[in-house]
């Protein structure tokens, strides 16, 4: 059985900035489940995934079984293959939970900090079409709607706080090891380090022991992401 992701790529194939990409990523890894195929997809690319019948990436294509969206590629797995490793941790309900906050409180938080470098280190026939569409969006140009970094910054000092309550009680988002909680809100970190030369966070930060370990996992897959400055040297 052929297993193919489809996935959001940046200026290069191997240049990953999708945090949606990312879960389903790591979800296949937690699983111990191989691609076969990676499919590169443009943000303007919506011809190649027409056939899903929308036009959003990821989509796992998994024998005959298509899926599109992080979070349901996450439950397919889980209900598709149910001897290996849970991605759960016991609590489905929280893993909800935890991926609807790294979607609706953690990247609103950090967006702003990385649209622009985003914007700068796509595709070049990828520019036009984010630019247009995200202006659109915020009712001004990426460059005004991201121009206050220090107040970004601030509120995104507030919004980590209960993560780092979490983090300061169990080694993992999920507890005592690491599950899809852990991977929903490490691929928004993720997709900030791929969209960004500039960390959002210090290099002291307590919260990179977190990220680090859990881009180690699986064979050290979160370092797979081509970096910027990687990526600018090429």
């Amino acid at each position: 059985m052929t297993r193919k992701l489809y996935e959001r790529v940046g200026k290069q194939d191997d240049h990953r900035p999708s945090p949606f990409s990312w879960r389903a990523r790591y979800a296949l890894a937690h699983k111990g489940l191989e691609i076969d195929e990676h499919v590169p997809i443009k943000f303007h690319d919506k011809e190649t995934i027409a056939f899903s019948g929308q036009g959003l990436v990821p989509i796992l294509v998994d024998g005959a079984k298509t899926v599109h969206d992080s979070w349901a590629i996450a439950t397919y797995l889980e209900d598709s293959y149910p001897d290996k490793p849970s991605l759960f941790g016991g609590s489905q309900a929280f893993a909800h939970f935890m991926n609807g906050w790294a979607d609706t409180v953690l990247m609103p938080a950090i967006f702003p900090l990385v649209v622009v470098d985003l914007h700068a280190n796509i595709a070049e026939d990828d520019k036009a079409y984010f630019r247009t569409t995200r202006e659109k969006r915020f009712g001004r140009t990426i460059e005004s709607f991201a121009a206050d970094r220090p107040a970004f910054e601030a509120n995104l000092a507030k919004v980590l706080a209960p993560l780092r309550a979490q983090l300061k009680a169990y080694p993992y988002v999920s507890g005592a090891e690491p599950a899809y909680a852990d991977y929903a809100v490490f691929s928004t970190f993720q997709f900030a380090r791929c969209a960004s030369p500039t960390p959002v966070l210090a290099a002291d930060d307590s919260l990179r022991d977190w990220t680090d370990r859990i881009s180690a996992l699986f064979g050290g897959l979160g370092a797979s992401c081509l970096r910027l400055e990687e990526a600018d040297a090429a």
